[in-house]
């Protein structure tokens, strides 16, 4: 099951599941890798939506999506957080 999610608001950056993965496991992640991983995980949904009133370049939000998850995860054995 994907718990990390569930830790997680509806709308999230990557940076914060990136964060909630390192606090999770215990150990730090690469930037770059991890986003690449990220994209590659077909079930975390890109929004245009970004944040608002921050002083560093707004982050995009994305979405866990379950429905695709579910099918992702059909007939495959996956270890997700």
């Amino acid at each position: 099951e994907p718990i990390a999610f569930e830790l997680l608001p509806d709308y999230f950056t990557i940076s914060q599941l990136q964060k909630l993965y390192e606090a999770l496991l215990g150990t730090s992640f690469d930037k770059r890798n991890f986003r690449k991983k990220v994209a590659q995980m077909h079930y975390v949904i890109p929004l245009r939506k970004k944040q608002q009133g921050v002083p560093h370049k707004p982050a995009q939000y994305y979405l866990f999506s379950r429905e695709v998850y579910e099918k992702t995860r059909k007939g495959r054995i996956s270890f997700i957080i």
